[in-house]
């Protein structure tokens, strides 16, 4: 925390009081900030030179948290198929792009 943030919470009795406090003043009740930075670093990640599995596995991560973030609710079940499917194609697509050079873009 910066000198000016804390300046403004020094008067604050207990720990739990501090962070109600915080979350009040910089969270929104949204994760898009997290979600946002999830999505640059799938989007940036190359493999530069890391094996295919270290590569693949770095980018897993990345989509299982964005995985657990998606908000998105459906109750028809071919809604659900036709999303799901949309969103292998892109990670599909985002692995693919990151690729070392020697292997051949599609």
């Amino acid at each position: 925390m910066t000198p000016e943030i804390m300046k403004r919470y020094l008067r604050i009795h207990t720990a739990c009081e501090i962070w109600r406090a915080l979350a009040k003043a910089f969270y929104d009740g949204s994760d898009e900030t997290q979600i946002f930075a999830l999505n640059q670093r799938a989007f940036s990640l190359r493999q530069s030179g890391h094996s295919l599995p270290t590569y693949y596995g770095e980018l897993v991560e990345i989509f299982q948290e964005l995985d657990y973030h998606d908000k998105v609710t459906m109750k028809d079940p071919n809604d659900i198929i036709m999303y799901k499917a949309s969103v292998e194609k892109l990670t599909i697509h985002i692995f693919l792009n990151g690729l070392d050079v020697e292997f051949e873009q599609v």
